[in-house]
Parts: C-alpha cells; sequence; structure tokens
C-alpha cells in the first residue's frame, strides 16, 4: 500500500472544516468502475503515458474547470480525468464571502456531479468519494505527484491504492 498519503472512505472526518483554507485532493470514482472517462495512452517509448478523454470524459473535463469558476476562492493545483476514477488536488485560499457553512468540499462535489449528472442526462458516478487533506507541503506535493504520475502508473500497471485516512 501506498504510505504517502491516506484516504478515508466517509464524506467527512467528524468534526473537520471542509471550508478550511487548505489543500484537497479528491478522487471521484465511476460506477461499477466502468472505463467511460478516458483511455491511457502512450505515442511512444520516450513520452509519458496520458489520458486521451472520450465524450464522457471532456464533458467532465469542462465541469471541473466551471467548478473552479463557480467557486472563485478555490485554485486548481493538478487533476486528471482517468478510465474510471477522477483525481483532483485544489487549495481553498480564502473563506467563501457568501457563506458561513463549513462544508464547501462536499458542495463542489455536489455542484461537479449534478452539473455533469444533468448534462449527460444518467449518472455515472458513485455515491461517496475518497479525500486527502493535504494540509502539510509534505502531503500536498505527495498527491500532486500521485495525480501527475497517475496515467503512467496506470499504464505500467504500478497504480496503488492509498489508505484510509489516519486522521
Amino acid at each position: 500500500m501506498n504510505k504517502q498519503f491516506t484516504f478515508h472512505k466517509q464524506h467527512h472526518i467528524r468534526g473537520y472544516n471542509y471550508s478550511s483554507c487548505t489543500s484537497y485532493m479528491l478522487t471521484i470514482c465511476v460506477n461499477n468502475k466502468q472505463y467511460v472517462l478516458s483511455t491511457v495512452k502512450q505515442n511512444s517509448d520516450i513520452e509519458l503515458p496520458y489520458c486521451e478523454l472520450t465524450i464522457y470524459g471532456k464533458i467532465v473535463d469542462m465541469y471541473i474547470r466551471k467548478m473552479f469558476e463557480a467557486f472563485p476562492n478555490t485554485k486548481n493545483d493538478i487533476y486528471v480525468v482517468m478510465p474510471n476514477h477522477i483525481h483532483m488536488l485544489f487549495t481553498i485560499e480564502e473563506p467563501e464571502k457568501t457563506c458561513n457553512k463549513s462544508d464547501q468540499v462536499p458542495r463542489m462535489v455536489r455542484w461537479l456531479k449534478a452539473h455533469i449528472t444533468t448534462q449527460l442526462q444518467i449518472s455515472i458516478f458513485q455515491k461517496n468519494y475518497y479525500d486527502v487533506i493535504a494540509d502539510t507541503d509534505k502531503r500536498f506535493n505527495n498527491c500532486y505527484e500521485y495525480i501527475r504520475n497517475n496515467p503512467a502508473a496506470w499504464f505500467f500497471g504500478h497504480c496503488k491504492e492509498p489508505e484510509p485516512n489516519d486522521k
């Protein structure tokens, strides 16, 4: 198992303020692990593998970008649309001005899933999602590298699922 960082399988760490100004890594999986978002390809032995998006993947990509416009207090650090899941790393840079709630991250996920479902006219995602609170430089860097390297790990078969959060 990957010990660099850990996921937890609930929506929240009980009592954690998911509107805190810190970084978050999210993984949102497709129902039944269907490969509907992209295909991992490599053009040559000297290039890194990459994700070629399907039509569903292109819609997902578009709404990820729009989500960061809809939540302007966030910074998109990196994301990748894999064949059957999405990884995103983003930072909440300042508290929301329109709301004092402590649930910005779950609201972002709901926003994203709702817009994609409306566009596709079908729900393709699992109900839950996984998160990592990347609240230190080391955790942030580990999450960033994990996402950046995920297509290559997938292509070469070295993808290991992180363990649940220890918080």
